[in-house]
């Protein structure tokens, strides 16, 4: 485990992160926002399946924030079941744990590339 924070640079199609290239990679940031380049709340949008939001996705990379810092709205039904009433619900694994999931099943399975 490095001691320092990791500096990922988006490539198309893939990402290099400290000199590896991923074709796919997660940015778990931990329970502080983590201001990434290219990557403010602003650039994103809501990421919905099945008539719910899961996720917020970037207007043009294919990148998204999941959990609790997409930011994602209440729904009908969690208001209508007294859920908004505390809003430390917004942010609970509880909640946000399954729609990252949903949005994992959701989106296309990745494909082994050369190994290089």
């Amino acid at each position: 485990m490095l001691s320092r924070q990791a500096r990922p640079i988006g490539l198309p199609g893939s990402a290099l992160i400290d000199g590896r290239t991923y074709d796919l990679a997660v940015l778990c940031t931990g329970n502080k926002e983590t201001t990434l380049g290219g990557l403010a709340p602003e650039l994103f949008d809501p990421f919905v399946t099945h008539g719910v939001p899961v996720a917020q996705q970037h207007y043009e990379l294919p990148v998204y924030r999941v959990g609790p810092h997409a930011r994602l709205p209440f729904t009908a039904e969690e208001r209508d079941d007294g859920l908004a009433d505390m809003p430390s619900n917004a942010v609970s694994m509880w909640r946000t744990g399954p729609l990252t999931a949903a949005l994992a099943a959701s989106l296309p399975p990745v494909t082994a590339g050369p190994v290089t």
